[in-house]
């Protein structure tokens, strides 16, 4: 637990923005500064082609566990309908993150403005990687099963 709150104390105060819901991963935001990331590639005709995306300092990603998030007045989870999931990534947008913990199996976000976020194992998945946290080094944190705690 210790790892977790020491590896997201730099992004304590730090705004949550590009949240999204569904598109590679169940949920992933980015926060702290933008920087553009550019990747160039050949397709397979030999054509040089690049992508541009903006990347925050860290990304925060759920790849295979379940989420809680709450903000706003609502709540829901990665079952939600897609309107709830919409509203809630929204209502998450430029909150500051305040609070980093772990409670049993889950890792406890809390942000500024009232929202939380809880992520644990997905019971289709339960040893998969819940969460995974990146910084400018790449992947710093991975939340995980350890016995009865996160491996981090």
């Amino acid at each position: 637990m210790e790892d977790v709150v020491a590896g997201f104390r730099p992004l304590r105060g730090r705004y949550v923005w590009g949240v999204r819901v569904g598109d590679g991963a169940l949920l992933r935001f980015e926060l702290g500064p933008p920087s553009l990331a550019v990747e160039e590639y050949r397709t397979s005709g030999g054509e040089l082609e690049r992508e541009v995306e903006p990347r925050g300092r860290w990304r925060f990603v759920v790849p295979e566990g379940r989420f809680r998030l709450a903000a706003g007045g609502l709540e829901g989870d990665e079952g939600a309908e897609a309107g709830t999931l919409e509203a809630l990534a929204g209502a998450i947008e430029g909150q500051a993150l305040v609070e980093a913990g772990v409670t049993g199996e889950e890792l406890l976000l809390r942000f500024d403005l009232g929202a939380e976020l809880r992520v644990g194992p997905h019971p289709a998945m339960p040893d998969g990687v819940w969460w995974v946290l990146h910084g400018p080094g790449g992947e710093l944190l991975r939340g995980k099963r350890r016995g009865p705690a996160i491996e981090a």
